[in-house]
């Protein structure tokens, strides 16, 4: 199973690496309790199983709180205690909605880390590479001496900005294996 790359935002100028990865055989078993037009995956001649960006956005959205609260609030000591403990020394934890269900791989280190990093942030270092840039566009009016000038010729200039989100180095990965929607 391939996972699905996407980003999150964390903060205005932080965002993390999302793996999502679809289960495919509990996916199966649950498609056949649900009715055809419930079913938000595509199934392709080969039963691959894939979501669409609307279901991304919509998985993204409605695990984000739950998410942000297991990744800035809860203690180690808690989330080891919601948490199922895995063969590789992660921490498998559920990430249940009303419409999915699915958990999240992640090391109670990678969590500190990732903390560290939103700490550095609030205090204005950057220890994160930039390797996003988005590019926003301002257009002004340069303002002419002559009037007369300005009503013939229009002439406008662009200024292009760049914000650079910082993107965190620790991937979180993500395992889907129902959907009731």
């Amino acid at each position: 199973m391939a996972p699905i790359t996407s980003y999150i935002n964390l903060s205005p100028r932080m965002a993390v690496p999302i793996k999502t990865y679809v289960n495919r055989k509990e996916i199966q078993k649950n498609i056949s309790k649900l009715t055809m037009h419930q079913t938000t995956l595509n199934l392709s001649r080969v039963m691959r199983i894939t979501l669409s960006n609307k279901d991304l956005r919509r998985l993204y959205q409605d695990i984000k709180p739950i998410l942000l609260s297991i990744l800035l609030e809860y203690s180690p000591d808690h989330i080891r205690s919601i948490s199922k403990p895995t063969s590789s020394g992660k921490c498998r934890i559920p990430l249940t909605t009303d419409d999915w269900e699915c958990y999240l791989e992640i090391t109670v280190g990678e969590i500190e880390e990732l903390r560290q990093y939103l700490r550095y942030e609030v205090l204005g270092h950057n220890l994160s590479q930039p390797w996003l840039l988005i590019k926003d566009a301002v257009f002004k009016r340069e303002e002419m001496a002559d009037p007369l000038l300005a009503e013939e010729e229009d002439s406008k200039s662009s200024i292009i900005k760049y914000r650079n989100p910082q993107i965190i180095p620790i991937p979180l990965s993500i395992y889907v294996h129902a959907t009731t929607k």
